[in-house]
């Protein structure tokens, strides 16, 4: 098991973008890892949403998220993914999405973190840190989720 390794001197700010990058990557791998389509879209069993409607909430989540912290607008395409979910086109929402993150986190500073985030948060004011933290914790969840709806199918 690997741990993650902070040095004193990195900044909260660099540790959060990095986990960020790594949960799409991982998320990217997992759609791309679909042998075809079709399952991307398939509900089994109990599993209430499919891999692609799951991708498609955290990118769309993450795109909104972002573009509130840097007025950066999100991308627009995806209500078509909506009806119509293929792999090349999460995989290139993902990316997207990483791009958006990557510019967002080029101009937030570790005092920036303290700041509120300018959206309440289940009817709660709660810093930027908080939020994100809640994001890191919702990808990574969905994550677990898509990859075991892949293994069961």
């Amino acid at each position: 098991m690997s741990m993650i390794v902070i040095e004193e001197k990195t900044e909260r700010v660099t540790v959060i973008r990095e986990t960020f990058l790594r949960g799409l990557d991982k998320l990217r791998l997992e759609i791309k890892s679909y042998p075809n389509d079709w399952n991307v879209c398939l509900k089994e069993g109990d599993i209430g949403s499919s891999a692609g409607n799951l991708c498609l909430y955290l990118t769309n989540t993450l795109d909104h998220s972002m573009a509130l912290l840097s007025g950066i607008e999100g991308d627009r395409e995806s209500k078509e993914l909506f009806t119509n979910p293929s792999r090349a086109g999460l995989v290139r929402k993902i990316e997207f999405t990483k791009a958006l993150i990557e510019e967002t986190f080029q101009h937030l500073k570790d005092e920036s973190l303290d700041l509120d985030f300018p959206l309440t948060f289940r009817d709660k004011q709660v810093s930027t840190s908080t939020y994100l933290l809640y994001l890191l914790t919702e990808l990574h969840y969905r994550l677990g989720q898509i990859n075991y709806h892949r293994r069961l199918i």
